[in-house]
């Protein structure tokens, strides 16, 4: 038999693993994961986002290149970042309202 420590916020319980919850461990564990690698996305399309913004400040000053090509290879790169952070956001939401519907269930 297993046990598992669960916890949401500043509560924290120890859950003997049996039968009757087996599948719901199971399903809390991965939510709990996939919630850590969506915020690992989420961090690092953020900082894609920044990254480019950065960049194209200074090959703006520093580049004689012309504004629309700049401006046209900044909204490319930026919309694939920002279309991905939005997406990581709504992931993240349904992954952490999953995870806590397992945790409630859990606790009881």
């Amino acid at each position: 038999m297993t046990r598992w420590e669960i916890g949401y916020k500043n509560q924290k319980f120890i859950i003997d693993e049996n039968g009757k919850n087996k599948n719901h461990l199971e399903k809390y564990r991965n939510n709990v994961e996939e919630l850590n690698i969506q915020i690992i996305k989420l961090i690092i399309y953020t900082f894609y986002l920044i990254s480019i913004l950065i960049v194209a400040f200074f090959f703006k000053k520093k580049m004689k290149i012309k504004t629309f090509i700049l401006v046209l290879i900044i909204v490319v790169f930026s919309t694939f970042a920002l279309v991905n952070i939005i997406q990581a956001t709504f992931e993240i939401n349904s992954t952490y309202k999953e995870a806590t519907k397992y945790y409630h269930i859990l606790a009881k």
